[in-house]
């Protein structure tokens, strides 16, 4: 099993970046590797997304909606979740530093598909 994990913090209120993080339909405006296609935004839900990483072929993933908690955190998880032959789970977490910032952690559980 691996684990990625990366935090940023981001000057701005929580609420916004979670709206922001929220909104599949726009992130074809601020992320260039991952464009949602189709789903909805509820637990047990699936999300059709397509994923670009660099130097390599387009790839197409269907994650699920394991739990949201609105305003603090989503996690993704499913089969081929990433390079097209990793099983896991994609967790996006916000924790508040102050009324006008915040600070974004994501962290990416693979293992090999069986």
């Amino acid at each position: 099993m691996i684990e990625f994990k990366e935090s940023i913090d981001i000057e701005a209120p929580c609420n916004l970046v979670w709206q922001t993080l929220t909104d599949f339909g726009a992130y074809h405006l601020w992320n260039s590797f991952m464009s949602p296609r189709r789903g909805r935004f509820a637990e047990g839900a699936t999300m059709e997304m397509r994923l670009r990483p660099p130097f390599q072929p387009t790839q197409h993933i269907e994650p699920t909606f394991e739990r949201i908690a609105p305003g603090r955190e989503f996690i993704l998880g499913g089969q081929n979740l990433l390079c097209g032959s990793l099983q896991g789970t994609l967790s996006v977490t916000l924790a508040p530093l102050s009324l006008e910032s915040v600070r974004l952690t994501q962290t990416l559980t693979a293992s090999a598909s069986s």
